[in-house]
């Protein structure tokens, strides 16, 4: 009986720190727009520090001071009921952690499955990208960066006769940048961090994201950055290309 209403004591609490900073999450995270013109990565980091902080606090909370407190001060022998309402309480805190975890788990299995039909037909291509490539012949997007623990680039082979050298190794290194900044992992951690309400803040994030690859990939010059723009007016809404929105893939 201890444990468990140790359990409901936390969950409840959890809930209710999850709630407040969530709810301060969706109403203020706007007041961001007026740090846009920092650098790209930067104002991303910043949208993703607001997207998951609520999680992450609640979380801290719980675990270094309620359940601590609960532990060293709650008599063991008393047989006391919990409430209705931390009762509730603790029931919302449960479905949100259950939800974040069924959200990861579909989209990993989802994108797994899509990935491996695309990878079915395709062959690995030696074009000195920190990740393998692969050259896909069915119907794909441009350039997709697919998974998180075994990242791999999937090319359309089409793009190798539409794309002139420069534009594809530009196109490339749009989504090593994503690769770098480990944004299939940040994604999934959204889809664990689920909460009512935080849509727009996490496509916020996510064309922030986009724009932070785009600097990232025309770094070094005026030449790159004229490429690149020639390259999204040749293919727009393409380029950087898009797969499906999911966790595990860019």
């Amino acid at each position: 009986m201890f444990l468990l209403r140790g359990i409901a004591v936390s969950l409840a609490l959890f809930s209710v720190f999850y709630g407040c900073l969530s709810a301060l999450a969706v109403s203020g995270w706007h007041l961001l727009a007026r740090l846009r013109n920092l650098q790209p990565q930067i104002f991303a980091s910043l949208l993703l520090a607001t997207r998951i902080f609520p999680l992450t606090i609640a979380a801290a909370i719980t675990l270094l001071f309620v359940v601590p407190s609960f532990v060293l001060l709650e008599p063991r022998g008393v047989q006391e009921e919990v409430g209705w309402a931390p009762t509730i309480l603790s029931a919302c805190g449960l479905a949100l952690l259950a939800t974040g975890l069924i959200l990861v788990i579909r989209a990993q299995v989802k994108t797994k499955r899509i990935v491996s039909s695309w990878l079915s037909n395709a062959h690995e291509l030696d074009i000195g990208a920190p990740a393998p490539v692969f050259g896909v012949r069915r119907l794909i997007p441009p350039l997709t960066l697919a998974g998180v623990f075994r990242p791999r680039l999937l090319l359309a082979e089409s793009s190798l006769f539409l794309l002139s050298p420069n534009e594809l190794r530009l196109a490339i290194q749009h989504e090593v940048a994503h690769l770098r900044f480990r944004d299939n992992l940040k994604k999934l951690v959204l889809q664990f961090a689920w909460f009512p309400g935080m849509t727009n803040l996490e496509r916020a994030w996510q064309q922030a994201a986009e724009l932070a690859a785009d600097d990232a990939a025309v770094s070094g010059g005026p030449k790159k950055r004229w490429i690149w723009q020639r390259l999204s007016l040749r293919y727009p809404g393409r380029f950087p290309g898009k797969c499906f929105p999911r966790s595990a893939c860019n």
